[in-house]
C-alpha cells in the first residue's frame, strides 16, 4: 500500500510514495522540453513517466535512416534541483531465441546470428564474438561462424555471444547508447551432441540498437527551468 505524504506551503508540494523519492513540482513543469540543437523532445508526464525522441524536420536528410520509436522510457524524480531519469529495466533488455540441432560433421561448432534487416544496417556495421573455449574466442563481422573443437573446448558445450557497433551515432563528440552488446553468457545446449545453432534477435533493429541507456542519469535544472544534459539543454516548449 501506497503511504502519501502532503506538505503544503508556500514553496512547494512534497509528494512521496513507494515507488519514488519525494517530489518537488515547484521548479520545474510538466511538458515538452526540446533541445533544438540535436533535435531531441524529452517529455515529462505527470504521472512521473518520461520519454525522449528524436524530431524530424523539413531539412532533415532523406538518405540517413531515421528511427521514429523513443530512445528512451523510464520513470523522472526531482531531488536537489536535479532531476533523475532511470528507464524501465525492459527498455533495453535483449530478447533471443536459440534454435540447435546436431549436423553430421560432430567435430566443428555451427553457430549463425540473424537480426532484422534494417536500411540503417549494412555489412560490416557489427562485429559478432563467440566465446565457446576457457580462454579465447572467435570474431568476424559476418555472424556466421564455423568453430573446430579441440581441446580448450569448454566441456558442458557453453558458448557466449556479444556483438559490437563499429559505427555508433555520435552526436557532438559523444555516443549516448550502447557499443557492446552482451547478448547471452555460457549459454549450454539441451544435448551436448547439438552443433548447430541458430540465434534470433528480434528486437535488434536500429531503434533498439541507438537507443539510450539511462540508469539515474542526472540532470540539473536552472532558475528559468531549463534542463541541462551535458552540453545540451532542454527548454520547454509546449506550443
Amino acid at each position: 500500500m501506497k503511504n502519501i505524504l502532503f506538505i503544503f506551503s508556500t514553496a512547494s508540494l512534497l509528494v512521496c510514495n513507494t515507488t519514488l523519492f519525494c517530489q518537488t513540482t515547484n521548479n520545474i513543469e510538466f511538458g515538452r522540453y526540446l533541445n533544438k540543437k540535436d533535435s531531441e523532445v524529452l517529455l515529462l508526464n505527470e504521472d512521473y513517466t518520461f520519454t525522449i525522441s528524436e524530431v524530424y524536420g523539413e531539412n532533415a536528410s532523406a538518405v540517413v535512416p531515421h528511427c521514429n520509436k523513443n530512445l528512451a522510457e523510464g520513470q523522472w524524480k526531482i531531488k536537489n534541483n536535479n532531476l533523475y531519469l532511470v528507464n524501465y529495466e525492459e527498455f533495453n533488455r535483449i530478447n533471443y531465441s536459440v534454435n540447435e540441432s546436431f549436423s553430421n560433421s560432430s567435430d566443428t561448432l555451427y553457430i549463425k546470428i540473424k537480426i532484422p534487416e534494417d536500411e540503417a544496417f549494412f555489412e560490416g556495421k557489427f562485429r559478432y564474438q563467440i566465446k565457446p573455449f576457457a580462454s579465447t574466442y572467435s570474431e568476424n563481422k559476418k555472424g556466421e561462424f564455423a568453430i573446430p573443437r579441440n581441446k580448450t573446448f569448454r566441456k558442458n558445450g557453453s558458448f557466449s555471444l556479444l556483438i559490437q557497433d563499429l559505427y555508433p551515432t555520435v552526436k557532438n563528440d559523444k555516443c549516448f547508447h550502447k557499443i557492446y552488446f552482451q547478448i547471452f553468457k555460457n549459454h549450454i545446449p539441451k544435448d551436448k551432441k547439438n552443433n548447430t545453432f541458430s540465434i534470433f534477435l528480434p528486437r535488434f533493429d536500429q531503434c533498439f540498437v541507438e537507443s539510450y541507456v539511462i540508469k539515474n542519469e542526472i540532470l540539473y535544472v536552472d532558475e528559468n527551468k531549463g534542463i541541462h544534459w551535458d552540453d545540451r539543454v532542454f527548454i520547454l516548449h509546449n506550443d
